[in-house]
């Protein structure tokens, strides 16, 4: 893929999945608070008409106190009476029906069964004889059992329905025993009627015509209120009514039926009742303004990343048109044409590397002069270098010749010196390399030795301890002559003689540490704490130029500030100068492939 491409598509990516991202996030944030305030709208919904029904309820039982204690309906004295002064007291109290059916029109019919079996409603007057006694209802009989507290019978059948008065079939009722003032003994049953719809319109209200279904069920999940007729009187099997009758309390839940179909389950208990009202909402109408958030973030999101593509797209373009210029200038140069630059106005990134590259060819023309000239040059220097090397080669081929001459004629310490000369210098001097095992070094110190023997005879002896082993050990070269070198000048007593040079190579660990300890006059503590940071002096540097600081900053370079050189001495007990360098086995340039 081309980078334009490439580009293209993580200027998308980068732009596109946060942005799906926080999309996700927000629509689920905004999703949960807004089902949220679904639910305890539908709660405070369900609550506030459960509170209208309770107050028609609280309205229907003052209703019923203002007509039981009103002394036309008290009158015990009624059965006594004649027929004409009993009719006179039956309108009276069938006035004082229809003045409460007017002030309240929720009440959809009412009646009152007396102990003589007459029964007396709004707008119909019934005696004894004219219809089945009303003493026998359900209604009746279970009022005279409640006493003195009135009951409230849930949905059921009017039994009383003459097509007349009553507006609806299927009926709520206030039922309560009218008793004499004077001896507490039961005159009859006042029954007050509320008609279905009143209740279903009140739950239809107060959830603007969702289509939801709503029911009303005591504590012992008997219907008291449902929307199916053939219901009433009968026991609910909803599995949901068991977590609803044992909470007792208000609230709502999810819950999805044997059908699969998922809804909202919000109810409220009414402690004045003993009743449980309930309503079963569809999910959508908890989700209704999710999937409006929803269906408005994809939009907004989907508009989103088509302006990201073509902002990605146009972007990418360009960045990448100078670099594709860059690269077919480039192309040119690989060609071998240096004659054509490239011209931009730019003054970002992609506008100083353009320039930096017109500067680089002008350069790589400049260079490619000079590389001519320098080509001349470079000829010249090989043929000096060739030259060069004839010096050393002159220097050994005298140096033999001398040592030669010397055996012929008997000059043995002629011959002694000149040898250990040749052998220091090819050491030394004529192999180009950094590292060399440790016994080349120990020879190259046993050369000097020599020559320093030659130079003072009798002055010094050295004595040689190596552990076994470390012989074919890497080292950095020229770290034991130095060394030795300290101990011969500035050490031992060379005019007196009887002094002892002991150089000691042994291994610590992974550590090889070599030392060069002499039985000279020492050094004070003072003077050895400034031994590595003094410069040598003129006349007195060592043997080509290498001292004590020299060996010890070539030590640290190669091995790291861990390692290098330390001294332990006190005046008059001799010195002794200890090397630590890492445990190394030698390496040709050969085994390394070289």
């Amino acid at each position: 893929m081309q980078i334009k491409g490439r580009l293209t598509l993580y200027l998308i990516l980068f732009s596109v999945v946060p942005l799906i991202a926080v999309s996700l996030f927000l629509y689920q944030l905004a999703s949960s608070v807004v089902q949220t305030q679904a639910e305890k709208y539908a709660g405070t919904v369900l609550l506030q008409t459960t509170s209208t029904v309770n107050q028609l309820m609280d309205d229907v039982v003052n209703a019923s106190v203002k007509l039981v204690t009103d002394p036309v309906v008290q009158n015990d004295e009624a059965p006594d009476q004649e027929e004409f002064a009993r009719t006179l007291r039956y309108r009276g109290i069938e006035k004082l029906m229809n003045n409460v059916v007017m002030a309240q029109p929720e009440i959809s019919s009412m009646y009152l069964c007396l102990n003589n079996s007459d029964l007396i409603s709004v707008g119909t007057l019934n005696v004894a004889g004219k219809r089945p006694d009303c003493r026998g209802t359900n209604t009746y009989k279970a009022a005279l059992d409640n006493n003195l507290m009135p009951l409230w019978i849930g949905m059921h059948e009017n039994e009383f329905d003459e097509g007349t008065v009553s507006r609806n079939r299927y009926v709520i009722t206030l039922a309560r025993t009218v008793y004499s003032p004077d001896t507490y003994k039961p005159l009859g049953v006042l029954m007050i009627n509320i008609e279905d719809g009143t209740i279903k319109n009140s739950f239809q209200a107060g959830f603007d015509g969702e289509t939801a279904e709503f029911l009303v069920t005591d504590t012992r999940k008997n219907a008291i209120y449902v929307k199916d007729p053939d219901r009433y009187g009968t026991k609910l099997e909803s599995r949901y009514l068991d977590r609803v009758v044992q909470a007792k309390a208000s609230g709502g839940f999810a819950w999805k039926d044997e059908g699969g179909d998922r809804k909202y389950i919000s109810y409220v208990y009414s402690t004045k009742s003993d009743w449980i009202y309930v309503a079963e909402l569809p999910m959508n109408y908890i989700t209704r303004h999710s999937q409006l958030i929803f269906k408005t973030t994809a939009v907004v999101v989907i508009a989103c990343i088509v302006i990201a593509i073509l902002a990605a797209y146009m972007l990418a373009r360009k960045f990448t048109d100078p670099i594709k210029n860059l690269l077919a200038s480039i192309r040119r140069v690989k060609d071998g044409q240096f004659n054509q630059t490239l011209h931009t106005k730019r003054k970002d990134e992609i506008g100083v590397l353009t320039q930096s590259y017109n500067g680089m060819i002008l350069e790589i023309r400049n260079l490619l002069i000079r590389l001519d000239t320098e080509n001349v040059m470079k000829r010249r220097a090989e043929l000096d270098a060739l030259q060069a090397q004839i010096t050393p080669h002159f220097l050994y081929n005298s140096l033999n010749s001398i040592k030669s001459l010397a055996r012929l004629n008997g000059q043995s310490v002629i011959y002694r010196t000149v040898t250990s000369l040749i052998g220091l210098l090819q050491l030394s001097i004529s192999k180009n390399t950094v590292f060399l095992p440790i016994r080349e070094e120990l020879e190259m110190t046993k050369h000097y030795l020599e020559l320093q023997n030659i130079r003072y005879p009798n002055r010094f002896q050295a004595l040689f301890e190596v552990e076994d082993g470390l012989s074919d050990c890497s080292t950095v070269k020229l770290i034991l002559q130095p060394l030795v070198e300290n101990a011969i000048v500035h050490g031992v007593d060379l005019k007196d003689g009887g002094g002892i040079i002991v150089i000691r190579i042994y291994q610590d660990n992974l550590d090889i540490v070599m030392e060069v300890e002499d039985n000279g006059k020492g050094m004070e503590e003072e003077a050895l704490k400034m031994l590595l940071k003094e410069q040598p002096r003129e006349g007195r540097l060592t043997f080509g130029g290498l001292g004590l600081r020299n060996v010890n900053d070539r030590l640290k370079l190669h091995y790291g500030e861990g390692y290098g050189i330390s001294f332990r001495s006190a005046l008059g007990s001799g010195f002794t100068s200890t090397v630590r360098i890492p445990l190394h086995p030698f390496v040709t340039p050969s085994q390394l492939g070289g």
